[in-house]
């Protein structure tokens, strides 16, 4: 897939985005192609992964699922994965740390990870799982207190502010819940 924005700068730089939208609507609606949020999918698209992406695949979304609302950076998630898997036997660090990045970014696309831009920090990276199981969280604290800190959302979800805070503000921009 690509991004909406990327494949109108490709294809149509000059047209405007009503036309861009139209194009996409028609294309959509004949199944040329498929779209989902941000992206844009050819029909029937579907990532096929080879057996030594599937391991680090797994292992990757395994290292999300464990440490739930306290993930690790990019950086964490290389050095766990250094020395390991053949695949990057032949090459050279900076090849090993790009099919890293690359399959971090398939699982973002497919919506198994979730990233969320922290302020002046580098984004973090989430298990779907996990910012589902804070919302809900999130929801029954509002049903029993009506309105929450940032504290009472991070004792609840057993994380620290560093993480808490990210989480809420994806929440106000969902909808869920309104800074004030």
């Amino acid at each position: 897939g690509i991004k909406r924005s990327e494949l109108k700068n490709r294809l149509l730089k000059k047209s405007n985005t009503t036309i861009f939208g139209e194009l996409l609507d028609s294309l959509n609606a004949n199944k040329s192609l498929e779209t989902d949020g941000e992206l844009v999918l050819l029909a029937g698209y579907e990532v096929v992964f080879s057996a030594e992406e599937q391991k680090i695949k797994s292992s990757l979304e395994n290292i999300f699922l464990e440490a739930k609302l306290a993930p690790p950076s990019r950086k964490e998630v290389m050095e766990k994965f250094s020395g390991k898997f053949e695949m990057f036997i032949e090459g050279a660090r900076g090849k090993k740390e790009q099919n890293i990045n690359n399959l971090l970014r398939v699982m973002l696309e497919l919506g198994v990870l979730v990233e969320i831009s922290a302020s002046r920090e580098k984004p973090i990276i989430f298990h779907w799982e996990a910012v589902q199981e804070a919302r809900k969280i999130l929801v029954e604290l509002f049903r029993e207190k009506g309105e929450i800190t940032v504290s009472d959302f991070r004792q609840a979800v057993g994380t620290s502010r560093k993480y808490a805070t990210p989480l809420l503000t994806l929440f106000d921009q969902q909808g869920i819940s309104e800074r004030r």
